[in-house]
């Protein structure tokens, strides 16, 4: 019956949780933040099989979440000029006493990371527009067959990409298993690939990520080292809750930092935006894996542009590092 009571608990708080979170203005930043944390206490799986104490930790945490939005909520009723919460949306992620404690801590716990603009993306009706494109989705079922290339919570995107093949009538499960050899081995070549990049596997940057497991694996088994996914807005805030989660249910601390950022390849300034999250003084090293495809004659020459300038960033801040100062006369 205590079990009954306490599911019953948690539910009435989580939605108690979020109307308050509803109720803050829709152009406050942090409203985002607020559902991030929702999302990571409220979504389980196996909620029937949550022990006694694992709910009675939700439902603390639901507690503490509620104070955070409550708290933030008299904090913007009393702001004399609500233009100043808009006017803070590019810098308040800096400002550690504006940041609920829980985001915080758990940030640098799972040493996992979503780029602030990411989080002031307007929302887009996912039901006419699909950010992760059918060929993604089929390349995400097909490589995850012998189940050596998953990561939790992204059983979505591979029940979508067995459908997809169902559509196109190719159901044949020799087929599918050919198939699938031919994405796996490219997912293990780029790997290798990236090992045998001496200095610069330490920092890596994924453009079109999709919803490769690759930066979650990378990070996994590579402590010490700092791996950048990007893609389209929309699939990078999709895919960063369900990572995030995954992380949260792993319980390990020893891996490398997880970042998400948002990257237009079509766009320099886009593309240059992640470079702010590695140290381009020192080797990096840059990925994409199935994107090239997609272009056209025009859009492909505009990318590997983009790619040189971008390299050439790198290399220059590095030549400079590495000039010497005259000495004092």
């Amino acid at each position: 019956m205590s079990n009954i009571c306490l599911k019953q608990q948690l539910t009435c708080q989580a939605r108690a949780v979020e109307r308050s979170i509803d109720a803050l203005p829709l152009g406050d930043p942090i409203k985002d933040w607020f559902f991030v944390e929702l999302d990571a206490l409220t979504s389980a799986d196996h909620a029937s099989n949550l022990s006694l104490d694992e709910q009675n930790s939700r439902l603390r945490g639901l507690q503490q979440l509620q104070h955070l939005v409550l708290k933030h909520r008299e904090q913007v009723d009393t702001t004399e000029d609500a233009t100043s919460v808009q006017s803070q949306q590019d810098s308040y992620l800096t400002a550690e006493a504006r940041l609920p404690a829980a985001v915080r801590d758990s940030t640098r716990r799972l040493r996992f990371s979503i780029q602030p603009s990411l989080l002031h993306q307007s929302k887009r009706d996912n039901a006419t527009f699909d950010p992760v494109s059918p060929t993604a989705k089929v390349v995400a079922y097909l490589r995850g067959l012998d189940q050596t290339l998953q990561f939790d919570g992204d059983e979505l995107f591979r029940q979508e990409g067995a459908a997809v093949l169902a559509q196109l009538g190719i159901t044949d499960t020799a087929t599918h298993a050919a198939m699938a050899t031919l994405f796996q081995s490219r997912y293990h070549a780029l790997n290798a690939a990236i090992g045998m990049a001496a200095g610069s596997a330490s920092q890596i940057i994924e453009f079109a990520a999709g919803v490769s497991p690759r930066g979650y694996q990378w990070s996994q088994l590579s402590p010490g080292t700092i791996y950048i996914e990007s893609d389209l807005p929309q699939l990078m805030i999709r895919k960063a809750k369900i990572v995030r989660n995954s992380l949260m249910a792993a319980g390990t601390e020893n891996r490398g930092v997880l970042h998400y950022c948002a990257t237009d390849v079509l766009e320099l300034e886009s593309m240059l935006e992640a470079l702010n999250s590695v140290d381009t003084h020192m080797p990096f090293t840059i990925v994409t894996e199935g994107l090239l495809l997609y272009f056209t004659n025009s859009e492909l020459r505009q990318f590997l542009e983009n790619m040189v300038t971008l390299l050439s960033r790198g290399r220059n801040v590095r030549q400079t590092d590495n000039k010497k100062v005259p000495a004092n006369p």
